[in-house]
């Protein structure tokens, strides 16, 4: 039973025609806020592989802004210097030296995006907080 009301079916409202009542000469909210959306489901889907990391096959991964590359042994100057230049692996010896060699675990680090290894278990991880498994950081740094 119909209860009252228009038995006028009624037409569903478009994005398109919700903007034609802003304001003349002036962004659409709807419209800014699907390039919002857009935008950060862009920034989401790299952060699914650690954007901005390089991951070598000889096996080793380097964060170019962070200022380090790590192999299975974990964060090496000697690797950062070979790729990412030797100004890079005499910051990164300064920093070492700044906190003192037997303070630094080289061993765990966390690079750009999250990601997140620890050689003494062979796994790196999306980031440190969840443990989902970043299977191509360790395959790329644990290949056995």
């Amino acid at each position: 039973m119909h209860s009252g009301g228009s038995s006028a079916a009624q037409k569903p409202v478009s994005a398109a025609s919700l903007c034609t009542i802003c304001v003349p000469n002036s962004p659409c909210p709807i419209a800014i806020m699907k390039t919002i959306a857009a935008v950060f489901l862009f920034f989401l889907s790299l952060g699914s592989h650690a954007a901005g990391l390089e991951y070598h096959k000889e096996g080793s991964i380097c964060d170019r802004s962070s200022g380090f590359c790590a192999d299975h042994m974990g964060v090496s100057v000697e690797l950062t210097r070979m790729y990412l230049g030797e100004e890079a692996g005499k910051k990164l010896l300064a920093e070492i030296n700044k906190v003192g060699i037997g303070q630094v675990d080289l061993t765990t680090f966390t690079m750009r995006g999250g990601l997140n290894c620890d050689t003494k278990v062979k796994t790196c991880w999306t980031n440190r907080y969840d443990k989902k498994v970043d299977s191509k950081a360790t395959k790329t740094l644990f290949k056995d």
